[in-house]
């Protein structure tokens, strides 16, 4: 268990880096012109690796749970967060691969045939993409991005004090998750319409995280390296919008980052809470809070 922080922020930057490439190489030789369209095609390696994600969240929540059951340290409210992933990380990758359709091959009903954008077995594609990915997208910029910026930012605020009262401090992403969730909303259809709200709040995040980082005193080096290169992957995206549309494509790479980022927030708060030995534990909590309210 302890292997998944670390293969989260390691899949995280390489995902990233690649990224990067394929951009540059889908902007700039003709000849690859749809080589973005192409890695990131309907049932390829990008939608089957957040599947293996989902399926990754299900288990961990499993072996949280089950681990807490042996020696209990999470709240009553931490197990039903996990049980609710766990639902959630079924669903969603059934959700993905449309239920058995996609590997059994079986027809769509005429329901789906004629309600589904995709006139595929599924739910999510019922409702325009722009819907469901607007209401996802918000919550992550809320939960994960910027309320624990604004939490580290000011620390003895009264927001600051009501989540430490009611004990939902544990819950608030470290720096790392924090990262990979940033890095994911850099990955939009830039200067369009429909998008814009999204490129606004994208902004908001990067001014929050760098107005955090120059006023919290726990920073480690490499904060600073991933916050930089996460606002030059933003630049660079944005300069080279031409290779990305609204309609798929980069997006599918976002869900790949949110559900690592989902899979990795899970591990800042319930593994090492149910991994360790009841001497650490309370140490182990109010680290967390030091580190999360240090300020100036």
């Amino acid at each position: 268990m302890a292997l998944i922080p670390t293969g989260t922020r390691t899949a995280s930057v390489l995902i990233s880096i690649a990224t990067v490439g394929v951009v540059l190489v889908t902007a700039h030789h003709p000849d690859q012109a749809d080589l973005l369209s192409r890695v990131t095609r309907e049932n390829g390696i990008v939608e089957w690796s957040s599947v293996a994600v989902l399926i990754l969240i299900g288990l961990t929540s499993i072996r949280a749970l089950l681990l807490d059951r042996r020696q209990p340290a999470l709240s009553s409210l931490a197990r039903g967060v996990l049980a609710a992933l766990l639902v959630a990380a079924v669903i969603a990758a059934l959700e993905e691969i449309s239920w058995g359709q996609q590997v059994l091959g079986f027809p769509s009903s005429k329901f789906f045939l004629d309600h589904n954008l995709q006139r595929e077995t599924n739910l999510h594609n019922l409702v325009p993409a722009s819907i469901s990915s607007s209401i996802i997208n918000t919550a992550i910029y809320i939960f994960f991005l910027w309320l624990p910026c604004i939490l580290r930012i000011a620390p003895a605020s009264r927001l600051a004090k009501a989540i430490r009262s009611r004990q939902l401090e544990m819950f608030l992403p470290s720096l790392d998750t924090m990262f990979i969730f940033a890095f994911g909303s850099t990955l939009q259809a830039y200067f369009r319409p429909p998008t814009w709200t999204d490129t606004l709040a994208l902004i908001v995040t990067l001014i929050l995280l760098g107005i955090m980082l120059s006023r919290t005193s726990r920073i480690r080096p490499q904060d600073w390296l991933f916050f930089t290169w996460v606002l030059l992957c933003a630049i660079l995206f944005a300069s080279h919008y031409g290779v990305f549309r609204f309609a798929n494509m980069q997006y599918e790479i976002r869900e790949l980052i949110i559900v690592l980022g989902c899979l990795h927030w899970i591990t800042d708060w319930a593994i090492p809470s149910s991994e360790s030995t009841p001497n650490e534990r309370a140490p182990s909590r109010r680290s967390r809070q030091a580190d999360s309210s240090a300020g100036n």
